[in-house]
């Protein structure tokens, strides 16, 4: 499975402009993926699948949740700055 492809945001505030870039460990988006499934499939109603504890992806023995990672860059430009 491939990671989310990084993902970019614009904000404008005032005469403030800024790029939000982020980037994402595969298993994270393992999680992510899982978790909006689950909650997909409780929305349409198949709850028994909500009820499964291995539906959502861990990659903690033992236990439960992730080891994941998340990176994200703020790229800021003010045209009135240079």
């Amino acid at each position: 499975s491939t990671a989310f492809a990084p993902r970019c945001n614009f904000y404008k505030i005032n005469e403030l402009l800024i790029l939000s870039v982020m980037s994402i460990s595969e298993e994270y988006d393992r999680y992510l993926k899982s978790s909006y499934q689950k909650m997909i499939n409780y929305k349409t109603g198949a709850f028994y699948d909500f009820l499964e504890e291995d539906v959502i992806y861990s990659n903690i023995n033992g236990g439960l949740g992730i080891f994941g990672a998340c990176s994200e860059k703020l790229l800021l430009y003010n045209k009135y700055v240079q």
